[in-house]
């Protein structure tokens, strides 16, 4: 670009310049210092003029008017594009859109739009399901202390409920309780309510213990979930219940058994019904052996499970 094309342009602005072949403005100052002097105020009339032409509305959000020859704005802007650039940011106000790496190409960055967050889903969901004293507290044991699995337990959930009515805690208080809770919501109702910390929680989780159709039809439903089933010999399970020695199980062989028979079925979606459950367990496993051979059995199905 010649002189004479810059000197017109400038002359455009109403911007006032110097060449290095005219007087200094000042008998009192070189040649040299006027000549810097002219190079910034040409750089402030640049900055002015960006701030005047960017602060003006634009379909196509342009840095510079479309009037005005880029190449011949390009080829006077370039010596001075960081201070022009940095007084512009300056002036921008806050939440305004930033200004383009080149002066000459439209703006392209865009605002920064919020990202939707991915509702939040258990990894894997497992339910418990067996006969009394069978083990499932055992399974819970190994899950959570192995893989990581965090609990839900249907039965403090239970108590809880219990305690909150003034009702003593026993199991004839948890059957009552829980089939009015399921006959006044649906059949799967408190599962569901441990089943929703759990996706708060996003983890692989543990529900303890499934015990009507209704339940596990509702977290299959769901996705990703397995159901597990355990047994073992009515003598066996009496005494590792009566050891744990907690309110429900401090009862006679006989009491035990009768509890038992009571839960295991029923044509009431709304009531326990074991036995139906355990039919739709996708594993089973039997606890009449040692506890390492119960967790091998678990071991093995989570395999299956990923």
């Amino acid at each position: 670009m010649s002189a004479a094309s810059t000197c017109e342009v400038l002359k455009t602005c109403n911007v006032t310049y110097y060449t290095a072949e005219d007087d200094p403005p000042s008998g009192n100052v070189s040649r040299k210092r006027a000549w810097r002097l002219s190079l910034a105020l040409v750089a402030f009339a640049i900055c002015i003029f960006l701030q005047w032409f960017s602060a003006k509305p634009s379909s196509q959000n342009l840095l510079v008017p479309t009037y005005v020859p880029k190449r011949v704005l390009g080829n006077l802007l370039n010596p001075v594009m960081p201070l022009a650039v940095a007084s512009r940011s300056r002036m921008v106000p806050q939440g305004a859109p930033r200004p383009g790496v080149s002066l000459m190409s439209e703006a392209s960055d865009s605002v920064d739009q919020p990202r939707a967050c991915a509702p939040k889903v258990c990894q894997r969901v497992v339910g418990i399901t067996g006969t009394l004293g069978a083990g499932k507290g055992t399974i819970v044991d190994l899950l959570t202390k192995e893989e990581g699995f965090v609990h839900y337990s249907v039965r403090s959930y239970l108590i809880e409920c219990i305690e909150q009515r003034g009702m003593p805690v026993n199991r004839d208080s948890m059957t009552q309780v829980a089939n009015e809770l399921r006959a006044a919501n649906s059949p799967s109702y408190i599962v569901e309510q441990l089943h929703n910390k759990a996706v708060v929680e996003g983890k692989d989780c543990i529900i303890e213990s499934i015990r009507t159709v209704g339940e596990v039809n509702a977290l299959r439903a769901l996705g990703n979930f397995y159901l597990l089933a355990v047994d073992a010999d009515p003598a066996t399970r009496y005494d590792r219940a009566f050891a744990r020695g907690s309110e429900t199980d401090s009862v006679s062989f006989e009491t035990f058994i009768s509890n038992e028979q009571r839960e295991m079925g029923s044509d009431d979606p709304n009531k326990q019904n074991l036995g139906a459950c355990m039919k739709l367990a996708d594993f089973k496993f039997n606890n009449d052996g040692t506890e390492e051979e119960l967790y091998q059995q678990v071991r093995k199905a989570l395999k299956e499970m990923k």
